[in-house]
């Protein structure tokens, strides 16, 4: 369960990544006002949303779809939901982002072929392969700041996210789950596509999988 002794912590981090120009995408500024009114947070598939009291209990793949319910609707809506859900899952995203054209957008998405090429705002999806019968399906997180590449090829990206697990640099305590911000690193092939996420060290193996990043359409 989030703290109200860890808030300003997590903000004194997470703002100023938030504040990259005088006009950020609707989904950064999204993600601000999610994260400037935090005051509880915890990893659930059920979601309990309440923005007045600052309660944010939901999966990764909730949190995308408050975002762009309030900044990009047109761009959710395209978005295919399955009929035992409530909302989009992590393999929607990743299915919608991989089939989105990469020269302009089409059905409220952009896809942004390499990782080095994505902007505060976008989404990175990735979806496990092979799909289990049940459970989670993959991952979603909305990126907070411009990627850097690494000397050893890997590509490193701040995200904001709902999770159950803690990234590199987390602002999330040990023991706490739901909303924060931390950093990945990602795998490329030559082109500079992603093909494997580093969810907290690139120490540790990276899991291989289909990874794809969708920009939401401008004029939602």
């Amino acid at each position: 369960m989030f703290k109200n002794k860890h808030r300003a912590a997590i903000l004194a981090i997470a703002l100023p990544l938030l504040s990259a120009s005088a006009a950020p995408p609707p989904t950064l500024e999204a993600g601000r006002r999610i994260l400037s009114n935090l005051r509880e947070t915890r990893y659930d598939h059920r979601q309990a949303i309440d923005e007045t009291r600052g309660i944010y209990r939901l999966d990764c793949s909730a949190l995308a779809c408050l975002i762009l319910s309030s900044s990009a609707p047109e761009s959710l809506a395209a978005v295919p939901v399955d009929p035992r859900h409530s909302h989009a899952r992590a393999k929607n995203f990743c299915n919608t982002f991989l089939r989105a054209p990469t020269d302009r957008p089409r059905n409220g998405w952009l896809r942004v072929r390499r990782v080095i090429d994505a902007r505060p705002g976008d989404f990175i999806a990735w979806k496990k392969d092979p799909m289990p019968p049940k459970g989670n399906t993959g991952h979603i997180v909305m990126v907070l700041e411009r990627p850097v590449r690494e000397a050893d090829g890997t590509v490193r990206v701040r995200v904001l996210d709902a999770s159950s697990g803690r990234h590199a640099n987390d602002s999330r305590k040990k023991g706490e789950t739901g909303i924060g911000t931390g950093t990945l690193w990602f795998g490329v092939d030559g082109s500079g596509a992603p093909v494997s996420v580093y969810w907290s060290s690139r120490k540790r193996p990276p899991v291989r999988c289909p990874i794809a990043i969708g920009r939401p359409a401008p004029g939602n």
